[in-house]
């Protein structure tokens, strides 16, 4: 958080060319077919100024187009 007040009820929407399998410190909120929307989970709710959140998150491919050669 580069502001200088908090941020609450945080909320992350992304596309990307992958299947979400597994999520932590998120819930998956939304997925329309690439497109995610992920929230926060109430502990981690607010993100103070100068201070950041993360969350992790399991992946498959199922398209050859977007599958890796290696991760």
């Amino acid at each position: 958080n580069i502001s200088d007040k908090n941020i609450e009820d945080w909320t992350l929407s992304f596309s990307a060319g992958f299947n979400i399998d597994n999520i932590w410190r998120a819930k998956l909120d939304k997925q329309d077919g690439n497109s995610y929307t992920v929230n926060n989970l109430g502990y981690n709710s607010i993100i103070k100024p100068d201070e950041s959140e993360t969350f992790g998150m399991q992946v498959s491919f199922s398209d050859a187009l977007y599958k890796p050669e290696t991760l």
